[in-house]
Order: structure tokens, then C-alpha cells, then sequence
């Protein structure tokens, strides 16, 4: 799958971003381009977490994460 994943990044490498769907419901925007990500980051149109968000904080914590 790494391998496909890495292709996919090389085919899109212009557009700078790609959707990976991991199951029904499940998309994952995969951005290498800061301007990008910024964009992603800063809007407010999506504030709900996932629970892939919710899983992660016992590691990560809520320092780099916002929670509202």
C-alpha cells in the first residue's frame, strides 16, 4: 500500500494534494505543500473532530491540538 500511496503522491505533485479513502466515510487529505495545509488549517467550515482525533490525544496531548 506504501508503495501506491508514494505513486499517487508523485502523480499529484503538481496539484500538491490527494484524497485517500480508507473504507465508507473514511477520506484522508494527504497535502505536501505548506501553503496548502495552511489553508486546511486555518478554516472553520470543519470543526468537528474525528475519532481519530479523540484517539490520539492520551499521546499527543492537547498542546499542538485545538480542541474547540
Amino acid at each position: 500500500m506504501l508503495k501506491q500511496v508514494l505513486k499517487w503522491a508523485n502523480d499529484y505533485t503538481l496539484e500538491g494534494f490527494y484524497c485517500l479513502w480508507l473504507g465508507p466515510g473514511h477520506p484522508y487529505l494527504l497535502t505536501f505543500k505548506p501553503e496548502l495545509a495552511e489553508v486546511i488549517l486555518n478554516s472553520s467550515k470543519h470543526t468537528t473532530k474525528s475519532a481519530d482525533y479523540w484517539f490520539l490525544i492520551p499521546w499527543l496531548g492537547t498542546g499542538g491540538l485545538s480542541l474547540f
